[in-house]
Parts: C-alpha cells; sequence; structure tokens
C-alpha cells in the first residue's frame, strides 16, 4: 500500500506516545494520518475528513487512569450512525487493545461484541508494522 498516498488513517487513543509512534509508522509507508486523543475529537475530525481507515483503542481511561464510558465501541457506533446519515462507507476499523480492556468488560465478551464493528482487533504491546500492515490488508 506504501505508494498509495491517498488513504488516509485516523488513529484514535489515550496514549500519546504510542500513538505517534504509530503515526510515524503510517506516514513512513505513504499514508496521510491525523492522532486524536479524545473521543470527541475524533468524530469531529471524521466530519472534517472521512477516513479510509481507523485505528481506534477500545477503552479510554481519564487524566487520572480511570476508566471511561467511552472508548472504540462508542466511537465506533458515532461513526456508523454518522456514516449512514451521510451516506458514506464505513472506513475499515482495527481495534487495538491490552491483554484486558477492562475490569468491567472481560476479553470474551468484547470480542463477541466488537466483532462486526472492528473487524480486526489487536493486543498491545504490538509492532507498529504490525498494525500497517493489519491496514494495508484491510484496505487492499
Amino acid at each position: 500500500m506504501g505508494s498509495d498516498a491517498s488513504k488516509y488513517v485516523l488513529l484514535v487513543d489515550d496514549d500519546k506516545v504510542l500513538s505517534r509512534e504509530w503515526q510515524l509508522a503510517f506516514e513512513q509507508r505513504g499514508y496521510k494520518t491525523s492522532v486524536c486523543h479524545r473521543i470527541d475529537n475524533a468524530m469531529v475530525a471524521c466530519e472534517h475528513l472521512w477516513p479510509d481507515a481507523v485505528v481506534v483503542d477500545a477503552f479510554f481511561r481519564d487524566e487520572n487512569g480511570v476508566p471511561t464510558g467511552s472508548g472504540g465501541l462508542l466511537f465506533c457506533t458515532q461513526l456508523s450512525i454518522y456514516a449512514q446519515a451521510n451516506e458514506l462507507e464505513l472506513p475499515f476499523v482495527v481495534g487495538v487493545t491490552g491483554s484486558r480492556p477492562s475490569q468491567y468488560f472481560p476479553v470474551d465478551v468484547f470480542g463477541q461484541v466488537s466483532g462486526k464493528i472492528m473487524p480486526v482487533r489487536l493486543k498491545k504491546p504490538l509492532a507498529a508494522s504490525t498494525l500497517v500492515d493489519a491496514i494495508d490488508a484491510g484496505l487492499s
């Protein structure tokens, strides 16, 4: 995919260091990228430029490290509603999460619920190249 610079990937993750690492890896392969560290900012970004693909953290934490009610599942729901209302094709979505997404949301339940909205789910830590390869495959 690296030669097709017209593909746009939105990275949505509350981990600023990790999302920057991913952004650099995508840009090295020729993707256009944006990074959002909050769900509400990500929806605004989508309204300005509709992404071809999205990488989204499944669960977000606030400034104190406390899990919030927002995350990848909520974002994907908002994305789907917006796409339908505006007759847009849904972007390819890769969900990323730690080995245990949330103390309130077991991994097997997360897998069942997220399967249709996040066709690819990867566990952190992961190499940036693994993430870029997943997007390459999903967009080809």
